[in-house]
């Protein structure tokens, strides 16, 4: 069974439309799906927990579902992907990984799952469409710059937070 879709796997495969990934996948390599300017919707398997650098870079990728019972986003997973607009998140999740969605100009629709933890590094930078975001009161990590370069207006942390993460 396949565990890994290796690096440039799929790059500047431009008439990809359609990708199912197997259920016990783990590793995505960096830019597997570089370049399929077709497709437009994924969802990426609750065992992924290793992703290279800009996975879909220049893709025409719009909806991202992580699936349910997922525990983390993958450090980089959604970099560059810069015609996401809508990333849904299960409230399995517990952490964001660093750069998870780093230059996803596009994203306007995320919603951070209630018990998440951990926010990475630069996990939202450059997410200008991104007007705002609830910061659940169980996020007591992050890294730094998590928001850097956002287009946010609106910034909710919960009640019952106890304490702002530093540089947030």
């Amino acid at each position: 069974t396949i565990k890994v879709v290796g690096s440039m796997a799929f790059h500047n495969c431009t008439k990809l439309s359609k990708v199912t990934l197997p259920s016990n996948l783990t590793e995505i390599g960096y830019n597997a799906f570089e370049g399929t300017t077709a497709l437009t919707t994924i969802t990426i398997p609750k065992t992924v927990t290793t992703a290279g650098n800009n996975v879909f870079n220049g893709s025409a990728l719009k909806t991202a579902t992580i699936e349910n019972g997922a525990t983390a986003v993958a450090d980089n997973l959604f970099s560059n992907a810069k015609n996401l607009t809508k990333a849904t998140i299960p409230n399995t999740v517990k952490k964001i990984g660093s750069m998870s969605f780093y230059h996803c100009e596009k994203l306007s629709s995320v919603t951070l799952p209630k018990n998440l933890n951990e926010i990475g590094y630069k996990a939202f930078d450059s997410t200008k469409a991104l007007k705002s975001i609830t910061i659940p009161k169980t996020v007591t990590e992050n890294g730094n710059y998590v928001f850097l370069n956002s287009g946010l207006k609106t910034a909710i942390i919960e009640n019952g937070a106890t304490s702002v993460p530093n540089n947030l």
